[in-house]
């Protein structure tokens, strides 16, 4: 069932890294934490907005804004989807550092044995897709090199599948605390990389479940071992 109404609004654009001299680069996600109450530099489909502090019932994670994905048809088949594109590496990477914060709400029986209503993060590579993490009513699965932080009690979640540490929740049967997901992917391709987010319905439209996401962060970091040794300090390697 449909909770409130949501802002909704789409946007199709890119973003280019922004390089430094040392062992990393930064790569500037425009507007990762959505404090500019919108959606510019991401794309989305299907139910989704932001949800913005002071309103009863929202869910802002950090700030004064957050992007909301919903269970809710809407023109997108089965799921709602956000993603940032693109992002570039300005020197050769060997790795993409990735965090983001996500709190997940349902409707769903979390003592069920189906996956209900994931959610997922994904990294988009020039070589196929890297799952980060998948949140469900039945657990939490983070890949290799990723850990997932319960940011109200500062502790990491065990090791996949893990057990979400829902409790009941204003206009939700269940929630999480807020999530604090990062980890480092292997990477060394001047070729872009993109950040997806998806959130699913496993064919109950009934039983509504969310995902909401901020401080979205990306980082590449350089390889600088081709350099080592002829340059000082192993200059890292510019892109073409």
């Amino acid at each position: 069932m449909l909770k409130r109404i949501v802002f909704l609004t789409f946007v199709l654009s890119c973003v280019l890294g922004l390089a430094m001299a040392g062992g990393a680069q930064a790569a500037i996600i425009y507007n990762g934490d959505f404090e500019y109450g919108n959606f510019n530099d991401w794309y989305s489909c299907g139910f989704v907005g932001l949800d913005w502090a002071g309103i009863p019932g929202n869910n802002v994670i950090a700030g004064s804004y957050s992007a909301e994905l919903l269970t809710i048809p809407a023109g997108c088949g089965d799921c709602s989807y956000l993603a940032h594109d693109i992002i570039w590496p300005d020197y050769v990477p060997k790795a993409v550092n990735v965090s983001f914060k996500v709190r997940y709400k349902t409707d769903q029986d979390i003592y069920g044995y189906s996956p209900w209503d994931p959610f997922h993060a994904m990294l988009q590579t020039d070589s196929g897709s890297v799952s980060i993490v998948t949140i469900s009513a039945t657990g939490v699965t983070a890949a290799p090199r990723f850990s997932v932080r319960n940011l109200q009690t500062n502790t990491l979640l065990p090791p996949p599948p893990a057990e979400p540490p829902f409790f009941p929740a204003l206009m939700w049967d269940y929630e999480t605390p807020t999530l604090l997901v990062s980890g480092t992917i292997p990477y060394s391709s001047c070729y872009p990389v993109y950040i997806e987010f998806d959130i699913c319905t496993n064919n109950d439209f009934y039983d509504v479940s969310g995902a909401w996401v901020d401080d979205v962060d990306i980082t590449f970091v350089n390889d600088t071992s081709a350099g080592a040794g002829s340059r000082p300090g192993g200059s890292p390697i510019l892109c073409p």
